[in-house]
């Protein structure tokens, strides 16, 4: 019997077998979802559901309703965007979604130099990869006073560091220089004072 049967078994696979692990979660605005201290784009039309997971030590695999959506190698380092471009929806589209104009509304609320710093990142290419440094911009006001922020925004886009990190760093360290108004003091007559007499 097993002779007979040997004829038509397969050989055994080259690769060993990996073994997956799974979870659950959710495609953020800007098409990416968080797996282990990194970010893995998938299709924009997937936006804000909860997908499966599944992961090997040299792969992600994105599915959703059982159908798979997304395939990437896995990140080695850590905070590290991996994206197929084709899984964003065009630029213009992206610019005009109410993720990006919502952020702008915010950025106006606060002033004119962090409204450009936000606008330089959206008229990058591909807007949305930015929108979590957005994001993060606009929360520095809740640990920054909102003046802080307007200067150390100017000071971004005067030396070209249109980066989160950079504007971070400069209110963190107050490498702001904000002009203070000069006041005039002027000294008046202390009775307590020995007045030098004139003859």
């Amino acid at each position: 019997m097993f002779e007979f049967e040997k004829e038509f078994l397969k050989p055994l696979p080259t690769d060993p077998y990996q073994v997956a692990t799974h979870c659950k979660a959710r495609l953020h605005p800007d098409c990416h979802l968080a797996f282990d201290k990194n970010f893995y784009s998938a299709p924009y039309q997937h936006r804000g559901k909860e997908i499966d997971v599944w992961a090997t030590v040299n792969c992600i695999e994105i599915y959703y309703q059982c159908e798979r959506i997304a395939f990437h190698k896995r990140g080695k380092s850590r905070g590290k965007f991996i994206t197929d471009i084709q899984h964003y929806p065009t630029e213009h589209q992206a610019y005009l979604e109410i993720s990006p104009q919502n952020i702008l509304a915010q950025a106006e609320r606060i002033g004119e130099f962090t409204t450009s710093f936000i606008k330089l990142l959206f008229t990058k290419s591909h807007p949305l990869r930015y929108l979590r440094t957005a994001q993060g911009i606009i929360s520095l006001q809740k640990r920054f006073d909102v003046l802080q922020l307007e200067a150390a925004c100017k000071q971004a886009i005067n030396l070209n560091q249109i980066r989160y990190r950079f504007v971070e760093q400069v209110l963190k360290r107050g490498m702001i220089k904000m002009k203070q108004p000069q006041m005039k003091i002027e000294r008046g007559i202390n009775p307590f004072l020995r007045q030098e007499e004139l003859f």
